[in-house]
């Protein structure tokens, strides 16, 4: 039961770190998500994870 939470959470904070990851990305940039592969998948999350900790950065000051 713990362990169906657990991935839950994880798959939701995937989720939106993707989502903040496409939409970091200029609009003429973006590629479709049908048309992603892995690493463009994978880069995308990690842009998502980087502009949700500068956003944090910037709100501490």
């Amino acid at each position: 039961m713990l362990s169906s939470i657990l991935l839950f959470l994880l798959l939701g904070q995937l989720a939106f770190c993707f989502l903040v990851g496409h939409l970091a990305c200029p609009r003429h940039d973006r590629i479709a998500v049908r048309e992603m592969t892995q690493d463009d998948l994978t880069s995308t999350i990690v842009r998502g994870w980087h502009r949700l900790g500068s956003l944090q950065s910037h709100l501490r000051e």
